[in-house]
């Protein structure tokens, strides 16, 4: 690669579609130099926990629409519909939408289930 020089305009469009939440390694390939270059030349610093532009956007409109509450201990009611009518249509299992429980993580799935099996006075040692 042929190395180039960014102008400060260049740095300063960089580092708004930084902002955008483009990837410094998709920039380094539209503007023809390595990653680095950006980096050192524009100030520009990878952000690890970057959101991308679309979920941005949607976060913001539902914001501005009031969706700020907490969710249904359960799950997503439209959520919940939608797995009981997969697994009767794809898994061949009547399964009612009140039945479905949806979790905001693993470990909290995992928790659950292992309570149904374990008794009160059992123990259990996870290990990751």
């Amino acid at each position: 690669m042929v190395a180039k020089k960014l102008t400060e305009e260049d740095c300063k469009k960089i580092i708004k579609l930084i902002n955008e939440g483009h990837q410094i390694k998709d920039l380094a390939k539209r503007y023809n130099v390595h990653r680095s270059t950006i980096e050192n030349r524009c100030k520009a610093r990878y952000k690890s926990n970057k959101i991308s532009v679309k979920l941005k956007n949607k976060v913001i409109k539902a914001i501005k629409e009031g969706y700020t509450h907490y969710t249904n201990n359960y799950g997503l009611l439209d959520l919940r519909k939608a797995v009981a009518s997969k697994m009767k249509t794809v898994n061949h299992v009547n399964v009612d939408y009140t039945s479905v429980l949806m979790t905001a993580g693993a470990s909290l799935a995992i928790d659950m289930a292992m309570r149904l099996f374990l008794e009160p006075a059992q123990k259990l040692l996870v290990t990751g």
